[in-house]
C-alpha cells in the first residue's frame, strides 16, 4: 500500500466520523457515560444492576408520598410523570452544608428549570443516615402546557433542606462514579441512573434565628 494511498484512506475515515457525530444521535449505547454524548440524545441500555434499582423504584416508590412525613414546607410537591431518573446516594456520601452533615430527615431534592426559570422540585428523599437512599426524578410531561418535570439532557442541580435551619441550601458541589452501572452522571435522562459519591452546599456566611425554651438569665437580665 502507497503511502497516498494509505492517507486518503485516513482522511476518509476521519470525514466519514465528523459527519456521523454531527448528525443528531438516538439509539441505544452500552458500556458508556452519558458526557461521553454531552449534546445528544441517547437511551442508554440499563446494566443488570441498575435495572433491577430502576424496577424497584418503578414498584416501591408512591408517587402519592413525597418521600417522608415532614415535607419540607417552602418545595412544591412534584408531579409524578411517566418517565424517571433514579438518584442514587449511598451512605458514605452523606451530603454536607459547608463542613456540617446534614441530620436524620433532612431532605435531598433534584430542581429543573420551569417554563419561566424558576427552580422546581422533580423529586426528593429524606436522609435515613441509617443507609443510602434512592429516590427519582421526573421528567416532563408532554401532554401538559407547562413544564412540570426534566427535559432530556437537562443538567441536574440538587437542594438541601435544613430542619434544624429552616432553611434551603443549593448544591455547589456535586461528584459522581462514572461506569457502566451508572452511566446518566449530571444529565437528566429516561430510565437513567446517577450514583452521587460526593455532595455539598458552600455558604460563605450561614445564619439564621433559633430560640430556647429555657433561657438563662443572670441577675437582671
Amino acid at each position: 500500500m502507497t503511502r497516498d494511498l494509505l492517507l486518503k484512506i485516513i482522511s476518509g475515515v476521519f470525514v466519514a466520523l465528523v459527519v456521523m457525530l454531527s448528525q443528531p444521535f438516538a439509539g441505544t449505547v452500552t458500556g458508556q457515560t452519558f458526557s461521553d454524548f454531552p449534546d445528544q440524545q441517547i437511551r442508554f441500555t440499563p446494566t443488570a444492576e441498575s435495572q433491577q434499582i430502576l424496577d424497584d423504584l418503578k414498584n416501591n416508590f408512591d408517587p402519592e408520598t413525597r418521600g417522608g412525613e415532614n415535607y419540607p414546607p417552602i418545595w412544591n410537591y412534584r408531579i409524578a410523570t411517566e418517565n424517571m431518573h433514579g438518584i442514587y446516594i449511598p451512605l458514605a456520601a452523606i451530603p454536607h452544608i459547608n463542613d456540617i452533615p446534614i441530620s436524620v430527615n433532612d431532605y435531598i431534592g433534584g430542581f429543573f428549570h420551569d417554563e419561566n426559570g424558576d427552580l422546581k422540585c422533580a423529586g426528593a428523599y429524606h436522609w435515613t443516615d441509617t443507609a443510602g437512599i434512592v429516590f427519582p426524578l421526573f421528567g416532563d410531561d408532554p401532554k401538559t402546557p407547562v413544564k412540570d418535570g426534566f427535559a432530556w439532557n437537562e443538567v441536574l442541580k440538587f437542594k438541601l433542606f435544613s430542619f434544624a435551619n429552616m432553611k434551603e441550601y443549593l448544591v455547589d458541589v456535586v461528584a459522581y462514579e462514572v461506569s457502566i452501572y451508572y452511566p446518566a452522571k449530571d444529565k437528566w435522562q429516561p430510565s437513567g441512573l446517577s450514583k452521587v459519591v460526593n455532595m455539598q452546599a458552600i455558604e460563605n456566611l450561614d445564619f439564621y434565628i433559633s430560640s430556647s425554651a429555657n433561657p438563662v438569665c443572670e441577675g437582671n437580665q
